[in-house]
């Protein structure tokens, strides 16, 4: 049975691969690195295009994640306050989560 592969995930993993990012597979709707893919989690990240498909190939459903260091990438994660005034303009993505009222 061919597993069908879902193309908006995969898609996402690929343009951080483009940008020059390091990636690694993620269990689906989780932070923790999809061992049964990457056994050593973020020391697994990679920015070779063909273990990325290989890693989609595996599981399809699985999150795109970035192992910022050797991304050399700073995140600033903004939950609930507001960014700080002097940060410069930066790349900038909203996650899924809603925030609680």
């Amino acid at each position: 049975m061919k597993t069908r592969l879902n193309k908006k995930i995969f898609d996402y993993a690929l343009d951080c691969l483009r940008r020059g990012w390091f990636v690694f597979p993620c269990y689906p709707k989780s932070k923790a690195p999809a061992g049964k893919v990457v056994p050593h989690g973020v020391k697994d990240a990679s920015n070779d295009e063909s273990r990325i498909c290989e890693w989609w190939y595996i599981d399809p459903n699985v999150n795109p994640a970035i192992a910022l260091g050797p991304s050399n990438l700073v995140v600033y994660d903004f939950d609930e306050i507001k960014p700080f005034e002097n940060l410069s303009t930066t790349f900038t993505v909203k996650t899924g989560r809603i925030p609680a009222n």
